[in-house]
């Protein structure tokens, strides 16, 4: 069993994602900080964009693996399990497009 889940975890899948689309971070382009994608959702938001600046772009960014850790379990323990959200994954999902050989 701890064999399968490694080959799970190491292949091209990311963890808490699905199969059809990848997951990005992004960062505001005016003050630079993490853009949750949830800020861009009208779920519970009185105002649509970056909480710090108010900012509406964003672009796709790279974090550190502990940093990008740290937000997802965060944001999957504070918003998913305590506060019951639907958009609860800071990252912004893109669809994947399968290219034919």
């Amino acid at each position: 069993m701890l064999t399968r889940f490694w080959t799970w975890l190491t292949d091209d899948h990311v963890v808490l994602a699905s199969g059809t689309a990848w997951r990005h971070f992004m960062r505001c382009d005016t003050c630079g900080r993490v853009f949750y994608h949830f800020w861009g959702c009208t779920e519970d938001a009185s105002a649509i964009g970056c909480r710090h600046c108010g900012g509406i772009r964003a672009r796709m960014c790279r974090l550190p693996e502990w940093h990008a850790a740290w937000l997802v379990l965060s944001c999957y323990v504070w918003r998913k399990l305590i506060r019951r959200k639907t958009y609860w994954d800071p990252r912004m999902p893109t669809r994947k497009v399968h290219q034919d050989a």
